[in-house]
């Protein structure tokens, strides 16, 4: 009975570990995806400014 009961409650943490992990994957994806997405926005303001401030050397 003592047995049935640890494995019960190993494998209900066991579940609740496997879905904290697929929680943390799909909020990293989303991470990533929008680090990717202000990386690209950073490039454009760079590539922006270094325009801007050749137009004034010049």
């Amino acid at each position: 009975a003592e047995f049935s009961k640890s494995l019960a409650q190993l494998e209900e943490l066991q579940s609740q570990i496997t879905s904290g992990l697929e929680s943390n994957k799909s909020i990293l994806k989303g991470v990533q995806e929008s680090f990717a997405t202000n990386l690209e926005v950073i490039r454009n303001n760079i590539a922006s400014l270094e325009q801007r401030v050749n137009k004034l050397s010049k």
